[in-house]
């Protein structure tokens, strides 16, 4: 072989956009070898070689590790496409996963917009809002109302749960939100079950305990500020509810828009008091199927 058809690592490195220390890790891994090492230890390599370091450098880019690269070099071209398939499956997968924690990211940033807008207008202002029928994940325990567990408790045997059992926590999204069969019993801390729920995103394959949820018009109002005093708020509502004339459904849902989970200073948690009501929803459902 001539030497003018050899090229320097230095050449090889510059050509192929490759540091020399890289090239030699190649080398050592048997990805390739130099066509000629000199007298004084240079390595010079051939055309041939160095179009296989671009081969590398594709393969690399297209995911595959340097041990999936090695074996690959000898495989014939089924294995080779066997290898391709597997890797786009795998990609698949990367991508549901990557547009679930995007989902995720938007929902916890939309979280903290909401939290910005209702620290900005703290006054008590109940409103009418419909919350529609979503998927929703749900984990729910018993508990003795002489020792109701805190809410970070529940949540953290949630957490435990969903990754014993295999699942990602961006499968579901949106703030913690507790339901609760009994608004009376919630106020008094007597209720003896703690229901936590979760709206699933749309790309979710978990299937088990999951359930529809909402479809109903509901009285809400925001409690700024730590739980400890949130019956006060619960108060007002009822009041407000009274005064309207307004028929209850009878169960309580707190969505906790800002907790623990974002900031340390109790004084701004965020928690909304949702109270389902008693109304006819047909034609409110059916605009909300035209969006």
């Amino acid at each position: 072989m001539k030497e003018q058809e050899l090229f320097s690592i230095g050449q090889v490195s510059k050509l192929c956009a490759v540091t020399p220390r890289m090239l030699r890790h190649y080398e050592k891994m048997g990805l390739i070898q130099p066509d000629k090492i000199a007298d004084t230890g240079y390595r010079y390599y051939s055309i041939e070689t160095m179009n296989l370091v671009q081969t590398i450098r594709y393969l690399i880019d297209d995911g595959f590790s340097l041990d999936e690269i090695k074996e690959s070099l000898h495989y014939e071209i089924d294995s080779y496409r066997d290898l391709f398939i597997k890797k786009i499956e795998e990609t698949e997968k990367e991508l549901e996963y990557c547009k679930q924690r995007l989902t995720s990211l938007k929902n916890w940033c939309s979280l903290l917009i909401e939290v910005r807008e209702t620290l900005r207008h703290p006054a008590f202002a109940p409103a009418i809002k419909y919350i529609p029928e979503d998927r929703y994940f749900f984990y729910e325990r018993e508990c003795l109302t002489d020792d109701i567990p805190a809410f970070a408790s529940i949540e953290t045997e949630y957490f435990t749960k969903s990754k014993q059992d295999g699942h990602n926590m961006i499968d579901v999204g949106g703030a913690f939100t507790y339901h609760y069969d009994s608004i009376d019993e919630r106020i008094h801390d007597k209720y003896t079950k703690q229901r936590l729920i979760q709206v699933l995103f749309e790309n979710s394959t978990r299937l088990e305990d999951t359930f529809d949820f909402g479809g109903f018009n509901a009285a809400c109002v925001y409690h700024i500020g730590g739980l400890h005093d949130i019956y006060a708020t619960y108060d007002k509502l009822l009041k407000w509810i009274s005064e309207n004339k307004f028929n209850l459904r009878g169960d309580a849902i707190e969505r906790h828009v800002l907790d623990v989970y974002s900031t340390c200073q109790t004084a701004n948690y965020v928690t909304e008091i949702i109270l389902p009501l008693e109304e006819d929803t047909t034609f409110v459902e059916l605009a909300e199927s035209w969006k």
